[in-house]
């Protein structure tokens, strides 16, 4: 969300360059949430498997990694920063990770209400 923000103009007092130091730690969190996320899986599959919202979630998670890999690689280009002239472009891709993002937070938080079997033996 940082660098979404960071795209879209708002902190613009901290360089692009800067942020660029965060990404190892972006995805030692990102490789967290898969690992943890997948233990909750193994806990009740059929809570998870069988719930609509579950599907939902994965594909707002897999929108919001694409937009975010598309920001990530359009603001550093392999010469460095990438030209203004992809601004735009880096903008919309921001604005549909941050709201991909956000969704994923919803239905997961929904995931919790809307379950309809808890475990293997209640079916």
């Amino acid at each position: 969300i940082v660098l979404c923000l960071r795209a879209w103009g708002i902190a613009a007092g901290a360089s692009m360059a800067a942020l660029r130091d965060f990404l190892p730690l972006i995805r030692v969190a990102l490789w967290f949430s898969i690992i943890t996320g997948v233990l909750l899986l193994i806990a009740y599959p059929v809570k998870a498997l069988t719930n609509l919202v579950f599907y939902f979630k994965l594909a707002a998670i897999a929108l919001a990694l694409a937009c975010w890999r598309g920001v990530a690689r359009t603001c550093y280009a392999p010469g460095g920063l990438a030209p203004a002239a992809n601004a735009a472009r880096v903008r919309q891709l921001a604005a549909w990770s941050t709201l991909a993002w956000f969704a994923a937070v919803a239905l997961g938080r929904l995931l919790a209400y809307t379950y309809r079997y808890m475990t293997a033996s209640e079916l």
